[in-house]
């Protein structure tokens, strides 16, 4: 036999066992997606949480209490307490914080707290802003609100 032929057959073959060893591949992935696909990896929690995204929708179950800065840091930072005074559990609560020199908008920081917040119970927040504490003009204010957290509603 010609060695050109002979060559040719053999990865016309060689093509041959790769496309099927493929096709068989895809078979099997595709049986395994019937068989476990419909699955969840995990059950679901008998719970759903309602996302909120404005201070007003917050503030209806969450009060901000004791907000004041704080002395002796580096750091311009604010603490305080959120109150729970709904009968829902609340979870990650964000706060953002804008402070501002004369009236004028000069930044932003924020805390978010992962935590579970039971209804009734209080939790303490610390948010530090990236400018220095000691160099804050005597004209200085700051706005505490609430910027987004999630509200658990059982099934």
């Amino acid at each position: 036999m010609n060695p050109f032929f002979k060559r040719l057959l053999e990865h016309a073959l060689f093509t041959f066992i790769t496309l099927v060893i493929f096709f068989l591949c895809v078979m099997a992935s595709i049986k395994a997606w019937d068989l476990f696909g419909d699955r969840p990896a995990y059950s679901p929690p008998n719970e759903d949480y309602e996302y909120f995204y404005t201070h007003d929708e917050l503030a209806n179950d969450l009060q901000l209490h004791s907000i004041q800065t704080e002395s002796n840091t580096d750091q311009l930072t604010i603490t305080g307490r959120v109150q729970n005074s709904s009968t829902n559990t609340w979870r990650g609560i964000n706060l953002d914080v804008i402070y501002y020199v004369e009236e004028i908008e000069m930044g932003r920081c924020g805390y978010a707290g992962a935590e579970d917040l039971a209804p009734g119970k209080t939790y303490h927040f610390s948010s530090t802003c990236s400018i220095a504490a000691n160099k804050l003009p005597s004209h200085f204010s700051y706005k505490v609100f609430f910027s987004g957290g999630q509200r658990l509603t059982p099934k």
